[in-house]
Protein backbone atom coordinates (compact mmCIF):
# COMPACT_ATOMS: atom_id res chain seq x y z
CA UNK A 1 0.00 0.00 0.00
CA UNK A 2 1.47 3.60 -0.63
CA UNK A 3 1.20 6.29 0.80
CA UNK A 4 1.53 10.15 -0.09
CA UNK A 5 2.82 12.92 1.71
CA UNK A 6 4.01 16.93 1.55
CA UNK A 7 4.63 19.56 3.63
CA UNK A 8 3.55 22.81 3.68
CA UNK A 9 4.73 25.40 5.68
CA UNK A 10 3.71 29.33 6.34
CA UNK A 11 5.81 31.20 8.77
CA UNK A 12 6.41 28.84 12.07
CA UNK A 13 3.33 27.29 10.72
CA UNK A 14 3.86 23.52 9.80
CA UNK A 15 1.48 20.94 8.73
CA UNK A 16 1.75 17.49 6.87
CA UNK A 17 -0.83 16.14 4.44
CA UNK A 18 -1.04 12.68 4.20
CA UNK A 19 -3.55 9.94 1.75
CA UNK A 20 -3.59 6.98 0.68
CA UNK A 21 -5.06 8.38 -2.64
CA UNK A 22 -2.55 10.39 -5.17
CA UNK A 23 -5.38 12.26 -6.98
CA UNK A 24 -6.39 13.25 -3.96
CA UNK A 25 -3.59 14.56 -2.21
CA UNK A 26 -2.81 15.91 -5.64
CA UNK A 27 -5.73 18.07 -5.84
CA UNK A 28 -4.74 19.22 -2.11
CA UNK A 29 -1.70 20.52 -3.19
CA UNK A 30 -2.53 22.31 -5.95
CA UNK A 31 -5.60 23.87 -3.89
CA UNK A 32 -2.99 25.17 -1.73
CA UNK A 33 -0.69 26.10 -4.34
CA UNK A 34 -3.25 28.31 -6.15
CA UNK A 35 -4.95 29.72 -2.96
CA UNK A 36 -5.48 33.11 -1.42
CA UNK A 37 -1.66 34.58 -1.23
CA UNK A 38 -2.66 36.73 1.66
CA UNK A 39 -1.97 34.55 4.00
CA UNK A 40 2.05 35.42 3.18
CA UNK A 41 5.26 33.80 2.46
CA UNK A 42 4.52 30.12 2.18
CA UNK A 43 6.47 26.82 0.97
CA UNK A 44 4.70 23.80 -0.28
CA UNK A 45 7.14 20.53 -0.73
CA UNK A 46 7.24 17.77 -3.18
CA UNK A 47 4.82 14.66 -3.26
CA UNK A 48 6.82 11.74 -1.40
CA UNK A 49 5.41 8.19 -2.25
CA UNK A 50 6.40 5.43 0.69
CA UNK A 51 5.32 2.22 0.51
CA UNK A 52 3.36 0.63 3.68
CA UNK A 53 2.91 -2.21 4.94
CA UNK A 54 -0.12 -2.98 7.98
CA UNK A 55 -0.15 -5.86 9.80
CA UNK A 56 -1.87 -6.79 12.98
CA UNK A 57 -2.41 -3.30 13.37
CA UNK A 58 1.06 -2.25 13.11
CA UNK A 59 2.39 0.17 10.10
CA UNK A 60 5.94 -0.55 8.68
CA UNK A 61 7.53 1.41 5.92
Amino acid sequence: MKLYSFLYENGSYQKIYQSFNKKSIEFTRNKLINGNDDDGPKRIGEIYEMEVNIENEVWTA
